[in-house]
């Protein structure tokens, strides 16, 4: 696969997700090792086969608690209340999804922390024609769903070697590009739903965004496999760099709307898909010459890899008409080609260029700097754009007896002077996913010296007539379990805890007033709890900040400390985080 040859920097298959190094920079600089030959996937579907029941159940469990609340809340009102799909009858079938032929190369991926880890890099593509057994229902009529087809490009990463089994420090995995979905239907009950076109486009519409939420880049899927090596450097690689594409104009566009004096005319508007991110643009009312003067800022993983979809349609009361397409155009183009504007021929639904216009855009590409790259703080301040990593580990110390099953945990992470990227509501903040405490125990592996040491830790509390919360929160045990620890034994239960491994990046712009704030929340059902010693009311799916924390975005560059621990007032809760920020270079100018 080619690389990019945008000037003054060498491209290295991963860095971080995938970093520029410059060029004059000998020392640091990485060159991706060629492309191996490909070799066959049978093992991997021989696998695949194995494991089908256990990704039908997966499958079911998703219909039922993540795609049809989506589509209900999709569609209108009405349809929304009469739509439901019955998951007991759901079934893959027999055919299970396919690999094809698998290429495998080397890449670096390179920290902030000036660490160069080995990655091996699979990529290969995945194709699925599957007579599945599904049926939705709609005001009653029961329609079936008896195919579905899936085909996409998937990169398939085993990150960081280490010197014992399995001898990788953690495995990852994504669609390149989002993939194609197909959808068929039983044909006799489909002819009777005379409007089930749009909903048809809603169920693909919702299909598509879960499966981008997961498996589309930026997002992955991964596995820490050695329990001592930073998680998201497995999770969630840093972005290479920030692509900015100003779509400036369109000519020749075809006219859909019948006018009663003049020319056939359109109102045309851009959509804009690059992995898991979707740009909109506003209408250009009464033209065929519309003037768009709209630029989109899209933060790229893989820049040798990933294909900008562009899309331009005609604006009706009831709809949309295509006009033209640029279906896959490669991002590492408008590298090369960065700062200069370039003509793109628009094609019509079946490929065929000639009749559909032109679209003028220009890009500009800027690459993500690492720390020794900002000699001084200054330099940093002086950046126009800058990417705000947060990573949430866990919330620790959450004590036993403030706690029922019906309560959750999640994060609230906010950043001011962030960009709206992919039309994102930047008043709304990132929130890691709602989950229940669950109780930290002592090993049972833990030696006779360190039952042993415990008793000594708790016979000097004693003596010391240490209350019981402090001598609690020395021991890392939970206070209700104190009165119950046994002569020679550790406590089982020290405390509870909730794990996220929850990661965001704010892509900001004016550092010098940014903030950065992280809550972390409580929801409970019940109406009278005591948390943190006080007692709080609550309506039935009410809410409580737990802990609310301010930074500002000069002083988690001035400290540079990444490993971050937060207390709430009042209790022992205290939430790990990995907090970063890093840089954004000037516009690179583009090589072609």
């Amino acid at each position: 696969m080619g690389q990019c040859q945008a000037p003054g920097c060498q491209v290295s298959e991963r860095a971080d997700a995938l970093e520029f190094q410059p060029s004059h920079n000998t020392s640091s600089s990485r060159v991706a090792i060629p492309d191996g030959e490909s070799f066959p996937p049978d093992i991997v579907n021989a696998m695949l086969k194995v494991v089908w029941p256990s990704i039908e159940n997966f499958g079911r469990d998703m219909l039922e608690k993540a795609i049809e609340p989506a589509i209900k809340r999709a569609l209108p009102a009405t349809l929304g209340e009469a739509f439901s799909i019955n998951t007991k009858e759901f079934s893959l079938g027999d055919q299970p999804m396919d690999f094809g032929p698998m290429t495998m190369s080397q890449g670096v991926q390179h920290t902030a922390d000036d660490i160069d880890i080995k990655v091996l890099i699979i990529r290969t593509s995945l194709r699925w024609e599957g007579d599945i057994s599904a049926y939705v229902a709609i005001s009653g009529m029961k329609c079936g769903v008896t195919k579905v087809s899936l085909s996409g490009d998937l990169l398939l990463e085993m990150v960081g070697t280490c010197p014992n089994p399995p001898f990788f420090q953690g495995a990852r995995g994504c669609f390149v590009n989002p993939p194609a979905i197909h959808l068929s239907y039983d044909a006799a009950m489909f002819s009777r739903l005379t409007n089930f076109k749009p909903i048809d486009a809603k169920i693909h519409d919702v299909l598509s965004e879960k499966l981008a939420e997961k498996l589309v880049v930026p997002n992955r899927q991964g596995v820490r496999l050695d329990p001592t090596c930073e998680m998201f450097r497995i999770l969630k690689p840093r972005p290479a760099g920030m692509l900015s594409v100003t779509f400036s104009h369109a000519t020749g566009l075809q006219g859909k709307d019948v006018r009663l004096i003049g020319k056939k005319t359109s109102d045309p508007h851009l959509i804009v898909r690059c992995g898991c991110m979707t740009f909109e643009s506003a209408v250009v009312n009464g033209t065929t010459e519309p003037k768009f003067d709209w630029t989109i800022l899209l933060p790229v993983d893989l820049p040798n890899d990933q294909l900008l979809n562009i899309q331009v349609l005609d604006k009706d009361v009831l709809g949309v008409d295509f006009l033209g397409q640029i279906p896959a155009k490669p991002v590492k183009e408008l590298i090369e080609t960065a700062g200069k504007t370039i003509e793109l021929s628009l094609l019509d639904e079946t490929g065929k260029a000639g009749k559909n216009g032109t679209l003028f855009i220009t890009a500009q590409w800027r690459r993500l700097l690492l720390p020794k790259e900002n000699p001084s703080l200054d330099s940093m301040l002086s950046s126009r754009y800058a990417v705000v990593f947060v990573g949430i580990y866990k919330a620790r110390r959450i004590p036993y007896d403030e706690i029922t099953a019906d309560d959750v945990y999640w994060t609230e992470i906010q950043c001011d002077r962030r960009l709206g990227l992919g039309g994102s509501d930047t008043s709304k903040p990132r929130s890691s996913p709602k989950k229940v405490a669950d109780p930290v125990v002592a090993p049972e592996h833990d030696t006779e010296e360190e039952k042993k040491l415990f008793q000594e830790k708790k016979a000097l509390c004693t003596k010391y007539n240490m209350a019981p919360a402090d001598m609690a929160k020395l021991l890392d045990v939970d206070p209700r379990a104190l009165a119950d620890i046994k002569e020679g034994a550790v406590a089982s239960v020290r405390h509870n805890e909730v794990v996220w491994n929850y990661a965001v990046d704010f892509f900001v712009t004016d550092l010098k007033e940014g903030t950065l704030e992280l809550k972390l929340m409580k929801s409970e059902k019940g109406t009278t709890q005591s948390v943190a010693g006080r007692a709080q009311s609550f309506m039935a799916g009410g809410s409580l900040t737990m802990g609310s924390w301010t930074m500002k975005v000069t002083d988690l560059i001035r400290e540079n400390k990444p490993m971050m621990v937060f207390k709430c007032d009042d209790s022992n809760i205290t939430v790990h985080t990995r907090i970063q920020v890093r840089c954004v270079s000037d516009p690179i100018p583009g090589s072609a």
